[in-house]
């Protein structure tokens, strides 16, 4: 599943009233409550504060993202919340996060879901998809934003990977004749 796509199911604030990481993780699981498939919100909130305690959730890029493996969500869940004006983590003096993303992994889906936490990290890696979607209005901006950048990786990806495969293939530079002189 592409992050874009996910992000089209997913529930989404674009501006976080938070003043820190722990509170805007209760607001975006709030607003969980009404998404399919969460059986039990209380418990999926309860484990992403304490996965957020546990591990360092900030990368560098201004990007909080929690997840879990639960049983409180019957299927792949995700939540993105940005607030423009920043919060304040506890953890590298002066780290504030404008990005923060949630995922309830269901124990079925362990691989499905740990594809879209790396593909939200590769996304939210790059400072011109972070600055887009820092002054996107909509929601619909927000998955326009992202399968457009998306799209072009995979376009790079592939062209690269064309290039590779064309010269693995080529013929290494001696065309000579049946009696080995060059012509």
């Amino acid at each position: 599943m592409t992050v874009s796509k996910a992000l089209s199911e997913a529930v989404v604030q674009l501006d976080l009233r938070s003043g820190d990481l722990a509170q805007a993780i209760e607001e975006l699981g709030e607003a969980l409550g009404g998404a399919e498939g969460v059986v039990d919100l209380q418990g999926a909130v309860a484990e992403l504060l304490a996965r957020g305690r546990r591990q360092g959730t900030v990368g560098d890029n201004e990007v909080a993202i929690v997840h879990a493996v639960t049983q409180a969500v019957e299927r792949l869940t995700l939540a993105l919340g940005r607030s423009p004006a920043g919060l304040a983590v506890h953890g590298p003096a002066g780290a504030v996060v404008h990005f923060v993303c949630l995922i309830l992994i269901p124990s079925g889906e362990r691989v499905a879901g740990f594809r879209l936490l790396n593909g939200l990290a590769v996304l939210l890696r790059d400072p011109m998809v972070r600055t887009q979607l820092l002054w996107a209005e909509t929601v619909e901006e927000v998955v326009a934003i992202c399968a457009k950048a998306e799209g072009g990786r995979w376009a790079a990806l592939t062209a690269s990977l064309k290039g590779w495969v064309a010269s693995a293939f080529r013929p290494s530079g001696a065309t000579g004749t049946a009696s080995g002189e060059s012509a």
